[in-house]
C-alpha cells in the first residue's frame, strides 16, 4: 500500500527509547492506513480519553486504543500489552479496558509491520497477549484478526 512510515522500518524503530514517541508515530500510521481505506478517522483533543482514534465508517463510530509492540517473545510472536495503566497511588500494572471505553485495540507489530484489529470482547479480561508474527491465517485466537481491516467498516 505504500503507506508505511520509515520510522517503523526495520531496525530504526528500535533506537527510539521514548514509548510515548513510538506510540504516537504506531497512531499516525494507523490514521494513514485508514483514511487510505476510505475511513474518516479522528483523534480526541489532548490525552484524556480511554481511546486513541475515532473510526467513522458512515454507519457507526467506532473508537478505538492503538497499541505497537516490538517484544519479541518467541520467534514466530510479539507480546503486546493490551491494557490501561492502573491509577496513580494503586499497584503497578494493567487493568482490561472496558467495552464502554473502546471498541477496537489495533496492534501494530513493528518488527514485521503487520496489523491485527481486534474487537474489545475479544479481549475482555485480558492485559496482555501474544501474536503471531507470520502472515499466515492458520490458529490462534486471533489469527482472524491479523490485517482485519474490514471489522473497521462494518
Amino acid at each position: 500500500m505504500g503507506l508505511r512510515l520509515f520510522y517503523f522500518q526495520k531496525g530504526v524503530c528500535k533506537s527510539m527509547h521514548n514509548p510515548k514517541h513510538k506510540g504516537a508515530l504506531a497512531q499516525m500510521e494507523f490514521m494513514l492506513r485508514g483514511m487510505g481505506m476510505g475511513m474518516v478517522v479522528s483523534e480526541p483533543y489532548g490525552d484524556n480519553a480511554r481511546y486513541d482514534c475515532v473510526v467513522d465508517n458512515g454507519r457507526r463510530l467506532n473508537k478505538v486504543q492503538v497499541k505497537s509492540t516490538g517484544a519479541v517473545h518467541s520467534p514466530n510472536t510479539c507480546h503486546v500489552n493490551v491494557g490501561r495503566h492502573k491509577v496513580r497511588g494503586k499497584k503497578n500494572g494493567f487493568v482490561p479496558y472496558l467495552m464502554s471505553e473502546i471498541d477496537f485495540v489495533a496492534v501494530h507489530l513493528t518488527v514485521d509491520g503487520l496489523w491485527y484489529i481486534i474487537p474489545q470482547r475479544k479481549l475482555v479480561r485480558r492485559t496482555q497477549i501474544l501474536l503471531d508474527r507470520r502472515a499466515r491465517k492458520k490458529d490462534g485466537p486471533f489469527r482472524e484478526n491479523l490485517e482485519a481491516w474490514d471489522l473497521l467498516m462494518k
